[in-house]
């Protein structure tokens, strides 16, 4: 009941924009669920986690692969796949077994395919007679100015979602990028300036339109009052660069970075710091023996962090 709660609660931040991105990616690489009785794709992706392949899933498993070799499947998506092991690739003897529920639609689609033969059969008899269609009942002025304000709040929600994800920062120069890690390890979050560009402008949008500006846009801007970052926060926003997406250049400068923040971290917990992997792999490339010499005195200074790594640096420095 407790990770239930939780997990709701993670659900509830998401939704109102206010869980970090650095904890969704984590939970994505774990399979997390948003939204699994509203989204169609989360409602098939938690059948095949809890029983598989299965005839009701047939069509879905077919689209992911599609989507896949396409690589038009998005990340969020590819995270949670990969976190149950998705098979990408046909099995064989792939078997999608019936479930009930699978057996229940196949017993409707047979019943509504009988009630359309014996209407067509009555037709041609002359027996079938049309029912007359009830008019639906027209939407008041109230239910319609309610509809259109729902569905300003959801435009509003979507372009938050597109404009504050991290996709923007594949599209920074090479300096831009580093002064944004540089921006990060003083403190200042690149989402809460992100959002607060985002909030302006829509701000301004509703000005020129002569409207004010609505609640749920006032709301976000406490977010931006805090202003600095916590370490934990500040190691989880430089990780970001770490991926194949940015250059050799920036993924070292945010591993060099990330070193400051690692005692802040529960380090028990912690079993491979890809930050130090990626330094020495680096600095073996280059053949930069005193930096190499730099991060084994910082290493020292960690009892686990001199345990899984001390022999590899010395291994590295003898070759040279």
């Amino acid at each position: 009941m407790a990770a239930s709660s939780w997990k709701s609660r993670q659900r509830g931040l998401r939704k109102k924009g206010k869980l970090e991105k650095y904890k969704i990616e984590s939970l994505n690489k774990l399979g997390m669920v948003w939204n699994p009785k509203e989204d169609e794709w989360e409602k098939n992706y938690l059948t095949f986690r809890t029983i598989g392949f299965c005839d009701e899933l047939e069509d879905w498993v077919k689209e992911q692969r599609i989507l896949f070799n396409n690589n038009d499947i998005s990340s969020e998506n590819l995270q949670r796949l990969n976190a149950i092991k998705f098979p990408f690739e046909p099995l064989e003897n792939e078997d999608y077994k019936f479930t009930k529920k699978s057996i229940w639609k196949l017993i409707e689609k047979l019943n509504k395919k009988q009630t359309r033969l014996e209407r067509e059969e009555k037709k041609r008899l002359g027996l079938f007679e049309e029912k007359k269609k009830n008019s639906k009942k027209k939407p008041t002025k109230k239910e319609i100015k309610e509809k259109e304000s729902q569905k300003e709040v959801n435009s509003f929600y979507a372009r938050k979602y597109n404009y504050c994800s991290d996709s923007f920062l594949r599209k920074l120069t090479e300096k831009e990028t580093l002064d944004k890690l540089t921006e990060i390890s003083e403190g200042n979050s690149i989402f809460r300036g992100r959002l607060k560009e985002f909030l302006d402008n829509e701000s301004n949008r509703f000005k020129s339109e002569g409207k004010k500006t609505p609640y749920y846009v006032k709301n976000f801007y406490s977010e931006i009052l805090d202003k600095t970052l916590n370490s934990d926060e500040i190691y989880g926003e430089l990780s970001l660069f770490m991926t194949t997406k940015f250059n050799s250049t920036i993924r070292l400068k945010a591993c060099q970075l990330m070193l400051k923040y690692i005692s802040s971290r529960n380090l028990n917990n912690s079993k491979s710091f890809k930050e130090i992997n990626y330094l020495i792999s680096e600095y073996k490339k280059q053949k930069n023996i005193t930096e190499l010499k730099s991060l084994l005195k910082f290493i020292n200074k960690y009892p686990l962090l001199f345990e899984l790594y001390n022999d590899k640096i010395e291994k590295v420095l003898l070759k040279f």
